[in-house]
């Protein structure tokens, strides 16, 4: 039987860029179900003469999603989408669309500044505050997009059953961990809050393994736990709430770590380096699996924003199984790769950075951005994923026509800029169906005598009619090496091959001073209650506010408008 092509996806912290993340994945499922269709239709007229096919034979299955805050939600939206039809979106503005959409109808239509600027937290007097934003929304979009309603009858061809799915997850509360295992004292235990949950998607009812939850790709309640778990991802921390979930010791006794070892051996001429090997908590359950455990969750990315390594490391367990626990790099032996989906990585030039000013106001919010930058990135990881000698690893991030601005609405403000106005999202949307195009027709691909590719044992002239359809522009595919001729790992059809475009639809000061108001109005509302709660009255609040309001609005308004209109998202 032939071995296929295993393909992982880490999808990166996005907060409301994941509107470009979503169209990545609209414009990756589309490419794939249409070739697959193809492939089938020259099966059936072919069989095995795959030198009169006029596509790659080759197979290639999507094997695991790992995702963190907003790619996380993304991730989990994506396996439910799998599950059932799929109606793509073409327009950038596509008025009433196929509703079957869930990645364009949770992080475009659905999710919006409004209702997160809203008091429905907040309006009842038990209601504690726990976010300076209203969450309501994002559960309730979470809840209806996460249920399967109209399964498939089978899997698809390309997708590997079962799908794994990791989601990162920071726990406030953490798990204690034995540092000095010898003795019993409190003091030889830390907590460890850097946390996940996975998922198992199957279609023919094979039970998750390990610490995985087996989810039916039919439906059913279990698909509960996995909309917990996106809400627990994507809960920016204070900004949004945290979300409690319900776990068990189990989920914590059994989990498998990566144990570097003493003297490693050697495999097959691979050194094994690091085993699998469990390491329970240092706590009273560890021989009581069925112990609830309930977990205060905020966003994944406070501790892993980028899960590459979940990613990598599901991918080297499939058959055949890297005992040395790392993948093929080499372009003529990779069988495997793990393609980042990274909408935050920002435009920097090629000038040696300047330092920042030195006064307290500056450098607390520059040291704020670099703890946001930095885990975003990781150096071996940037080093290996530049490298064209590395098929393993590879990259889509936001690219556009116009040099030195910021690609994507949902990169400003902080990354919250995309939830300012649905045409933001719309074209941070399509921009991402254009950058997976591009990169899917320019990029992905490795060269022909691949041990993937060499199991088709192809004729030249074969490889070359192939070329002519589906051939990469050779530099780009290898920068320094230009002579190496590649076959694209997923050929896009002719019919999807007409270039994609995103168009900024700027917004109007009038539009942005609403948004303002309202955003005074939660202010308010966040500082009454959370004054409240101290005994504090509320006479001075609302006097307060009754007085400088406009002030405040303003100043909101300068702020978010000059960033809009630089990157020429205001008019």
């Amino acid at each position: 039987m032939e071995q296929p092509f295993y393909l992982g996806l880490n999808m990166a912290g996005t907060v409301s860029a994941g509107a470009y993340t979503a169209g990545v994945m609209d414009f990756l499922i589309e490419a794939m179900d249409q070739w697959h269709v193809e492939r089938q239709r020259q099966r059936d007229q072919f069989g095995a003469q795959y030198d009169r096919w006029t596509i790659p034979p080759h197979q290639l299955q999507l094997a695991v999603m790992a995702g963190a805050s907003g790619g996380g939600i993304t991730a989990a939206l994506t396996g439910a989408a799998l599950s059932q039809p799929f109606a793509h979106v073409h327009a950038q503005s596509p008025g009433p669309f196929d509703r079957n959409n869930t990645l364009f109808r949770s992080w475009v239509t659905d999710i919006d500044l409004r209702p997160l600027l809203g008091d429905a937290d907040l309006n009842r007097e038990s209601d504690k505050l726990v976010s300076l934003l209203d969450s309501t929304s994002i559960r309730r979009i979470a809840a209806d997009a996460l249920a399967v309603t109209a399964p498939l009858p089978g899997v698809r061809p390309w997708v590997r059953d079962p799908l794994k799915l990791i989601l990162t997850l920071t726990n406030l509360a953490g798990i204690p961990y034995a540092i000095e295992p010898q003795t019993s004292s409190d003091a030889a235990r830390t907590l460890y809050h850097a946390d996940r949950r996975e998922f198992a998607i199957t279609w023919t009812r094979i039970p998750g393994s390990g610490e995985s939850i087996s989810l039916d790709a039919a439906g059913g309640p279990g698909w509960a736990a996995l909309a917990d778990t996106a809400v627990a991802t994507a809960a920016f921390p204070v900004v949004l709430a945290p979300q409690l979930l319900a776990r068990t010791a189990g989920d914590y006794n059994h989990r498998l770590w990566r144990i570097p070892q003493n003297e490693p051996a050697a495999a097959d001429g691979n050194c094994i380096c690091e085993k699998l090997e469990q390491m329970p908590p240092a706590w009273e359950a560890r021989n009581t699996d069925g112990a609830p455990v309930t977990t205060l969750n905020v966003d994944g990315g406070a501790t892993n924003n980028s899960p590459f390594e979940c990613a990598r490391l599901a991918l080297a367990d499939l058959p055949p199984r890297q005992i040395s626990g790392h993948n093929q790099r080499s372009p003529a032996l990779a069988d495997r790769a793990v393609v980042s989906i990274a909408p935050l990585s920002s435009p920097t030039g090629a000038s040696i950075p300047a330092p920042p000013e030195r006064r307290l106001t500056t450098l607390a919010g520059q040291f704020i951005q670099v703890l946001v930058a930095q885990s975003r990135n990781q150096g071996e990881n940037l080093r290996l994923t530049s490298d064209p000698a590395v098929a393993s690893r590879w990259v889509i991030a936001p690219a556009t026509h116009e040099p030195g601005t910021e690609p994507l609405a949902g990169a400003l403000l902080g990354a919250f800029g995309g939830f300012v106005a649905q045409r933001f999202r719309e074209h941070d949307y399509q921009l991402g169906r254009r950058n997976c195009q591009r990169f899917l027709t320019r990029y992905f691909g490795v060269p022909w005598d691949n041990v993937i590719m060499r199991q088709y044992q192809l004729p030249e002239t074969a490889q070359r009619q192939m070329d002519a359809a589906y051939g990469f522009d050779a530099e780009k595919a290898r920068p320094g090496d230009p002579d190496v001729r590649c076959f694209p790992l997923i050929p896009v059809l002719p019919s999807l091959r007409s270039e994609i475009t995103a168009v900024k639809n700027p917004i109007s000061e009038d539009e942005l001073h609403d948004l303002g108001s309202l955003g005074v109005d939660r202010l308010k509302l966040v500082t009454k209650k959370a004054l409240e709660a101290e005994g504090i009255t509320a006479l001075l609040i609302n006097a307060g506010f009754f007085l400088f309001k406009g002030r405040i609005r303003n100043a909101l308004v300068a702020y978010a408008g000059k960033e809009f209109r630089r990157q020429g998202f205001l008019k």
